[in-house]
């Protein structure tokens, strides 16, 4: 896929999990491993998870769950 077209494949796609959960202040540790381990489920199942990998490198994201 060219571009960033494969967002529109991306299993996270309209998904209401949190992908930057060690951004919500005040949350305890457990929540937030929680949180990770479940996004991560997302992306485990996820048909573009390479190209949102290497986006995420591309581009310096730091922060949050991709790929």
């Amino acid at each position: 896929m060219s571009g960033e077209e494969w967002r529109d494949s991306a299993a996270c796609l309209g998904s209401k999990q949190d992908f930057h959960p060690a951004s919500a202040g005040g949350r305890a540790s457990r929540e937030i491993r929680e949180a990770v381990r479940a996004a991560l489920r997302v992306c485990h199942s996820c048909p573009v998870r390479a190209e949102c990998l290497r986006w995420a490198v591309e581009a310096k994201e730091y922060y949050g769950i991709w790929g």
